[in-house]
């Protein structure tokens, strides 16, 4: 089942939260779990009956170059094949591109404000494989997969709503961090990297004094290795958040 194949730990339980779930206790302590198929792209999946809510809308592309638009409650989204691009918008969303340069993003913006402002809820990203784009909002978990991926955050992430990127490899992955620079008075931020004090294979990353990331793995990340970026200037060259 491409749930259970695609499903790399994470599920959505309620509206507004992730739980870890490895797959051979799905299958052993759950094997009640329903699938009610009503067409190709608006499944509903109701598994698990002893957690309080688990509605999801499954949304599955196919081989061809897409642009998959998720719905306001929770969205199982797999991209399949083809470079595709995936906006999860509101919902707990689990986005997994599938094979294909993709784009994923996990913003939702708030259009009557000048910068970025990211009011969806926190979302799981896997790139699969290929060179994929995760574009990264509050509390959001990303996995880039295989490939020479992009992460895409900024200060659009507040006090303690920072992204966690589990798989970080500076050989293959790159960081960008995105700064508003719509007022003119804004000032370019000033960014550090520093090591989690519990836990010597998690880096904190922080613009102006705010924790936007932790980055697991064994990685001697630095300052050097983050590429920060106006936002005029990522809009200019493709790179815009929402």
């Amino acid at each position: 089942m491409l749930w259970m194949a695609g499903l790399m730990g994470l599920v959505g339980v309620g509206a507004a939260s992730l739980v870890a779930i490895k797959p051979d206790e799905i299958e052993d302590e759950h094997e009640d779990g329903a699938l009610e198929d009503d067409g190709y792209t608006a499944d509903t999946i109701d598994l698990f009956d002893q957690f309080d809510t688990l509605d999801v809308s499954q949304i599955l592309g196919g081989d061809a170059d897409e642009v998959i638009t998720g719905t306001s409650d929770t969205d199982f989204i797999e991209g399949g094949e083809g470079d595709d691009r995936i906006d999860g918008e509101g919902g707990s969303d689990l986005i997994f591109g599938g094979i294909g340069s993709d784009i994923l993003n996990g913003i939702v913006d708030d259009p009557d404000y000048a910068g970025i402002t990211d009011t969806d809820a926190s979302d799981y990203l896997n790139g699969g494989d290929g060179d994929d784009l995760l574009i990264l909002g509050a509390n959001d978990i990303a996995v880039s997969g295989a490939g020479d991926d992009e992460f895409l955050l900024g200060d659009w992430i507040t006090e303690g709503k920072g992204v966690e990127i589990l798989d970080y490899e500076p050989a293959h992955d790159s960081l960008m961090l995105v700064w508003d620079d719509t007022s003119a008075t804004a000032d370019e931020p000033d960014v550090s990297v520093n090591p989690d004090p519990d836990d010597p294979e998690v880096m904190h990353i922080s613009m102006n004094g705010v924790s936007v990331a932790e980055i697991y793995g064994d990685t001697e990340l630095s300052v050097a290795d983050l590429t920060l970026i106006p936002l005029s200037s990522a809009e200019a060259i493709g790179l815009e958040p929402v």
